[in-house]
Order: structure tokens, then C-alpha cells, then sequence
């Protein structure tokens, strides 16, 4: 049975404004013990639910009213895990915003939850730095340890990158991709590579032949795929 606890026993009106509105998905119930208490000790903060399994939250979900922030564990037990789950409740109520929460570091996780739709990413760190990076996501910030950020950053350069090596191309056209990613005109990378406009003319086809593109748009999408955050 998927534990859940009740912190509010009626739900028959919306809570006031002022008020942050948090639910928790953890199935660790001393660190939920511990991050219930430390938040409804804190001032503009109200713990309503807490939950075992991201199955047990999503059926709460659709009968109360969502929560103005949601701390998800991304390790849950059951069939559904914190990525999966921060797709549906984001499915649900889209203005909820969710904090991933982790115990490890796991880039390909990180940056899966953050394009699943959270808000914000932490380590299981400090209460107290739970709580600011609560109020920070309803000011409109993006909380992130400084561990997690880098990877992040990381991650995205990473996919900044033109990936002209996996299309075979020469050394010659890796160089005029790069300027063409940059913004750079075919006169410009002419002048810059002391070659005639024909010449790079004859190189940009032979990168659309390779990425089998036919545009500029088209090879912005073949080398860039993934949603911008």
C-alpha cells in the first residue's frame, strides 16, 4: 500500500493567497518528518500532503486542490519514478512547480527532470536550503545546488555543440558548420578562410548532402533536437 499521510483533514475551501501551498514525495518517512516540520515552522508555508509513491500523489492530485510547489524525490518505489511523475503532474496542473530532489548525482537525470518540466533541481541537503529554494521557485528563480548547476551548464554545452563528427564531415567543413551555428553569412566565412564564395558554396553542399538537409532551418533542427529550457 502506497503511504500516505494527511496533514490537513478538509480540503473544502482554497487556502489564502499569501500562503505557499507545498506537498512532498518521498518514500523516506524520517526525511518527510523532518522537512514537514522545518516548513510548517517557517513563515508563508504550509505543508498540506505528504506522500510515499508518486502514484499515491497523482490520485491526491486530481482530487484537491494542486499545490503552489511540490518537493519529488526523482528515487520513488512502485512503477513510477520522480521523472515520470513530474510529467504528470505538470500534466495536470501545469502551474504547479516541482523541486527535484536526489541523494546522488546523476547528470542524465538531472537533465531528464528538468526538461520533464521541474522547476528546480536539489541535493538533499540542509532544511533551511530547502526552504529558500521553496521561495525562490515562487519568486520565479530556479534553485539548483551549485554541484547540480554545473552539471547543468555542463550538459548544455555539451549539446551546444555542432556535432559535425558524427556525419563524417572533413576538418574543412566542421570549420564552416561551426560559422554557420555562429550566424556567420557565406561572404563572411569566405573572407575568414581566404577561400572563394564557390569554394564554401561547395562545402555547404556537401554538409546538406551528409546531414541530408536541404536548409539552414533544417540543419539547425538535424543538429540541435532538444528543447531549450
Amino acid at each position: 500500500m502506497p503511504v500516505v499521510i494527511f496533514l490537513r483533514t478538509t480540503m473544502t475551501s482554497s487556502p489564502p493567497a499569501e500562503t505557499i501551498t507545498l506537498w512532498i514525495v518521498d518514500d523516506d518517512p524520517l526525511f518527510r518528518e523532518v522537512i514537514i516540520e522545518a516548513v510548517n515552522q517557517s513563515e508563508g508555508i504550509v505543508c498540506e500532503r505528504a506522500f510515499g509513491s508518486g502514484e499515491a500523489c497523482l490520485e491526491a492530485l486530481k482530487r484537491d486542490f494542486a499545490p503552489v510547489v511540490m518537493l519529488m524525490d526523482i528515487v520513488l518505489p512502485g512503477g513510477m519514478d520522480g521523472i515520470t511523475c513530474v510529467e504528470s503532474v505538470k500534466q495536470i496542473s501545469p502551474a504547479t512547480e516541482v523541486i527535484m530532489l536526489t541523494g546522488i548525482e546523476e547528470d542524465e537525470k538531472v537533465f531528464k527532470a528538468i526538461c520533464a518540466g521541474a522547476s528546480g533541481y536539489l541535493l538533499k541537503l540542509s532544511a533551511s536550503e530547502i526552504i529558500e529554494a521553496i521561495k525562490d521557485v515562487v519568486a520565479g528563480g530556479r534553485p539548483m545546488n551549485a554541484q547540480i548547476a554545473k552539471k547543468v551548464l555542463k550538459r548544455f554545452a555539451e549539446l551546444a555543440r555542432p556535432r559535425g563528427d558524427a556525419f563524417n564531415l572533413t576538418g574543412r567543413e566542421r570549420e564552416i558548420l561551426t560559422m554557420l551555428m555562429d550566424g556567420s553569412s557565406k561572404s563572411d566565412i569566405a573572407g575568414r578562410m581566404f577561400l572563394s564564395r564557390f569554394t564554401v558554396e561547395t562545402h555547404i553542399k556537401n554538409i546538406y548532402a551528409k546531414l541530408h538537409v536541404h536548409s539552414l532551418g533544417e540543419l539547425f533542427s538535424k543538429l540541435y533536437p532538444h528543447p531549450v529550457i
